[in-house]
């Protein structure tokens, strides 16, 4: 599957409140891309959503890392 269909998948599910499977599509998305700012910033979303406040705040400092602007 494209990258950038991964990603809307992520973002479809994390929608649809499939949490999960959101994160699942964000790491897959993100295994085609390291470093990709859009699906490090689904997988904060998503793990804050379900409530990991550790993992989210990680994954938002790599965005800021890689699109500080």
């Amino acid at each position: 599957m494209a990258l950038e269909a991964t990603i809307t998948l992520g973002a479809v599910y994390f929608a649809k409140g499939d949490i999960d499977k959101a994160i699942a599509s964000f790491e897959k998305a993100l295994s085609v891309k390291p470093g990709g700012p859009v699906p490090m910033l689904g997988l904060g979303k998503a793990y804050l959503s379900k409530g990991d406040s550790e993992k989210a705040l990680q994954e938002f400092q790599k965005v800021i890392a890689v699109a500080p602007g």
